[in-house]
């Protein structure tokens, strides 16, 4: 619908770091199930243990639930300074 090359969709996920790498591979996991996994996490709020009880290898859901809790910062929005209102000049 967008008009997105097809080159570009069918392009494996990778950082590009050296020929041949992709992210499955570096990961360990394939992304449809890790998009299981993450949907489990995330959307639906089951715990790691819940989620391995759903059938899902417990290697690969502890080491995506740590991935998660590893990289959470990057969700997070900055800090911000918040001045209150002040009657009196500040200079």
């Amino acid at each position: 619908e967008l008009g997105v090359p097809e080159r570009i969709i069918k392009k494996i996920p990778t950082a590009d770091l050296w020929p041949g790498q992709s992210d499955e591979e570096e990961i360990g996991i394939p992304y449809s199930e890790i998009d299981k996994i993450l949907y489990l996490l995330v959307e639906e709020t089951m715990t790691p243990e819940e989620i391995i009880k759903e059938g899902f290898g417990e290697e690969k859901v502890k080491k995506i639930f740590k991935m998660v809790k590893k990289t959470g910062f990057k969700r997070r929005l900055p800090s911000i300074l918040q001045l209150q209102y002040c009657q009196k000049p500040l200079v």
